[in-house]
């Protein structure tokens, strides 16, 4: 056999194999060669490696009024520590993640007057200034959350969502246009239902409606629920739980986080034994549920059993939980756990899903 020695790799192989790859891989691989350094700064490929990338790989952690903490579940991502001690700063509160964007609540040196909406990409460490909505009464809020609903290009909105007040039935709606640099209130009167509704936490799917859960608990004679809200128009649908997960979460509480192809949604219900059971939503129509057929607990974990903090489901089968200041990674589909050891403190945190992936942050990204 005529052997001619090692062949080049065409650019074009290797930029189609580093556009599934996740943003840290890219960073890496920059250094190759000047033709792919050029190729990976494009905002084209940046939107090419953000559609494919579509799995996340990791979790934020937020605790009540601190900083941030990145845990990553896919070991191959990462982003630069500059970018993680910029979240972690005092100053910043994340209030939502999808796609590999961020969106933060940032105080001012001047007091409430001077907060800010920002829009952040860890990987990238650039930028979009999204100002304040409406006079800022919704950045006075500690229960405001917010999200991103994104598009094919790279132009998306940012919506953030706050109660009315503590106890009222209705939410404020805001959006954010990208393309225009504006924001504009859908609705100020969006019906949330009776209970408290977990506005830090608004969860997006590809149909362009966002889901939020209410608070669980024996307090109020409705039983909790979902809500679904079009932000487009400022409308709402109160949605019921499984009737099992009703009667789990008297004692424990219920997350939602998207499934599949980002069209539907995945229920998570945790009880007072914490112990984990997980539904999928399989007619959106119809509000159809699918409970999956295991269920786990923090015994068949090989762990001690105590009150979780905070919890999420990633990519549909990786379960992350707190309890005190440990994390912990539980692989649903392969029986797998690993622990992280968090410097949040207290056992409480609110968890949002991230993408390690190059999306620009707008037309007029700062970075």
């Amino acid at each position: 056999m005529d052997y001619s020695g090692p062949r080049e790799l065409p650019k074009e192989c290797g930029l189609e194999i580093l556009s599934w790859s996740p943003a840290k891989q890219v960073a890496r691989c920059r250094s190759l060669c000047k033709s792919f350094y050029t190729a990976t700064q494009s905002r084209s490929f940046h939107l090419l490696q953000a559609r494919r990338a579509k799995a996340d790989a990791g979790v934020f952690l937020r605790g009540h009024f601190v900083g941030s903490q990145l845990v990553f579940t896919d070991e191959s991502a990462g982003v630069p520590p500059e970018s993680l001690q910029f979240l972690s700063s005092g100053n910043k509160i994340i209030l939502g993640s999808n796609g590999g964007l961020v969106v933060l609540l940032e105080d001012g040196q001047e007091g409430p007057a001077s907060s800010r909406l920002l829009l952040y990409n860890p990987a990238r460490r650039t930028s979009l200034p999204l100002g304040r909505p409406g006079g800022a009464k919704i950045l006075n809020n500690m229960s405001a959350g917010a999200t991103i609903l994104l598009g094919d290009g790279v132009d998306m909105d940012v919506v953030c969502v706050t109660p009315t007040d503590y106890w009222s039935s209705f939410m404020e709606c805001w959006l954010y246009s990208s393309g225009e640099r504006r924001w504009k209130l859908v609705s100020d009167k969006v019906f949330v239902g009776p209970r408290n509704i977990k506005s830090h936490h608004p969860v997006p799917t590809s149909s362009g409606l966002i889901y939020l859960t209410s608070t669980c608990g024996r307090y109020h004679r409705q039983d909790p629920y979902i809500v679904a809200v079009d932000v487009k128009v400022g409308s709402s649908r109160i949605l019921p739980l499984p009737e099992k997960a009703v009667l789990a979460s008297d004692d424990g509480d219920i997350e939602i986080a998207v499934s599949g192809d980002g069209s539907l949604i995945s229920l998570v219900v945790c009880n007072g034994a914490s112990e984990f059971t997980i539904y999928d939503m399989k007619d959106p129509d119809r509000w159809v549920w699918e409970e999956r057929g295991l269920q786990v607990n923090m015994t068949s974990m090989g762990l001690e059993p105590r009150p979780i903090g905070g919890f999420s489901l990633v990519n549909s089968d990786i379960l992350v939980f707190t309890v005190e200041e440990y994390v912990y990674v539980y692989d649903m589909h392969s029986g797998g756990g690993r622990k992280f050891i968090s410097r949040l403190p207290g056992c409480r945190s609110y968890i949002y899903s991230y993408a390690n992936t190059l999306r620009p942050c707008g037309r007029s990204e700062e970075g």
